[in-house]
């Protein structure tokens, strides 16, 4: 899975967030607390 961009949509209590590729086809999506954002940030694989 290579992202090229990703977007976040925040919002009071939810992140709304989604990632592309160079074709901008969606490759991860994802809704989050603001408690778990930072915990699932730190789980994502990064080269």
């Amino acid at each position: 899975m290579n992202i090229t961009r990703v977007g976040v949509d925040i919002a009071k209590s939810v992140f709304h967030v989604h990632g592309v590729d160079r074709h901008d086809q969606v490759q991860w999506r994802g809704n989050y607390s603001r408690g778990k954002w930072l915990s699932s940030n730190a789980s994502l694989s990064v080269p």
